[in-house]
């Protein structure tokens, strides 16, 4: 999955941002101080409080009452192996066998055939997380501008030759609410949000998932998971070292309470594990490298990592080097806010987009790079 448009409404400093367009790899963010480069991750968290805009636009006289909700219209674009494995694993709903098929993959196709060949799905999120709305292409189609969880599928949906001509009835039924929920969950698990702030996630509970949670909360369970694969955890661990050159070694042992916890060996000899350091004691950046990386090596479909100032806790070498690594996987969406130029230089970004203020409120702008 990965997010091809962003509309920002009542929020912070932004009135109503437009469409803000997104590509797959290398997303830009940059603007001065105060911009609202900020305000704009904070939504892509898709949990985001209530904090409309402040301006004689919205609140004309002292004594108005702001009447507006923050909300944000996210349209994301799905591929269809993504699309069979949720099928696949809510098989036991009969979701695939209500929409006329036994096999998830062909339901798959046929879905995606249906929703047409951009394969976009469009979410309204109001504050706190709320999903309102899901729909299909509801500005190509109307007769598609239903929310999923009122949606029932066409009879026809088995016919991998589906023409555009169907008409979608309004009328609500278990399986496309459980459609809708899947969507959402979808959204929530592929977005991972990584804030410019120290990363304090060196141990957790034991657990056997292999799933990084959105926040990187579990990061030492799913590096425990890793460790079971010992050339997957050297491969990884290649890569560490070769960000952080003063990291020779990454491991998990179990802790007191069933906790799991993170350690980092910087000596050469990694026979004397009473010399590694926990990583909570570790140096800023580490933590948020080991997530990152964890993400773009062993995700099976592509993910929406969002980092916020990197260079706020990464060297500038640190920084070349760990794009150098993520350019290397291509198939996943990164979006990076930044004022460094050493970041886009880095980066060598497919889209660079300037946040300005212009009469209190913040506006995007799409820069084309000079090559």
């Amino acid at each position: 999955m990965f997010i091809t448009n962003l509309k920002i409404v009542h929020y912070k400093s932004f009135l109503n941002s437009g469409e803000i367009h997104f590509r797959q790899g290398v997303n830009v963010i940059v603007g001065k101080n105060n911009a609202g480069k900020t305000a704009l991750f904070e939504t892509l968290s898709l949990s985001f409080e209530n904090k409309p805009h402040l301006s004689e636009e919205t609140k004309p006289q002292f004594n108005s009452v702001l009447n507006t909700q923050s909300f944000i219209e996210i349209e994301c674009q799905f591929e269809i192996d993504e699309l069979e494995e949720v099928f696949q694993e809510n098989k036991q709903h009969g979701l695939y066998t209500k929409m006329g098929h036994s096999n998830p993959r062909t339901t798959a196709e046929n879905f995606l055939s249906w929703v047409e060949e951009d394969r976009r799905i469009h979410f309204n999120f109001y504050h706190g997380g709320n999903l309102e709305y899901a729909w299909l292409n509801g500005e190509q189609k109307a007769q598609k501008n239903v929310q999923l969880s009122a949606l029932r599928l066409p009879p026809d949906i088995r016919n991998a030759n589906l023409t555009h001509s169907n008409t979608l009835q309004k009328t609500a039924v278990p399986s496309n609410q459980l459609l809708a929920n899947l969507f959402e969950t979808m959204v929530r698990e592929n977005i991972f949000v990584f804030r410019a702030e120290r990363f304090n996630v060196g141990q957790c509970e034991f657990g056997n998932s292999n799933i990084l949670e959105p926040d990187a909360s579990n990061l030492p369970e799913v590096l425990n998971y890793l460790q079971s694969s010992p050339n997957l955890f050297e491969d990884f661990n290649q890569l560490v070292n070769y960000i952080f050159p003063d990291v020779i070694h990454v491991s998990v042992r179990p802790h007191e309470n069933k906790l799991v916890k993170v350690f980092v060996q910087t000596q050469i000899n990694l026979n004397r594990d009473d010399l590694a350091i926990p990583l909570q004691e570790s140096g800023t950046g580490i933590g948020q490298v080991l997530a990152i990386l964890y993400i773009v090596v062993t995700a099976r479909s592509p993910k929406v990592v969002v980092i916020d100032e990197p260079q706020s806790f990464l060297h500038p070498d640190a920084i070349y080097r760990m794009f150098e690594v993520l350019n290397k996987y291509p198939n996943h969406q990164y979006i990076i806010s930044t004022h460094s130029p050493i970041i886009i230089s880095a980066s060598n970004p497919q889209n660079i987009i300037q946040i300005k203020k212009e009469n209190g409120a913040s506006k995007p702008y799409r820069i084309d790079k000079i090559e």
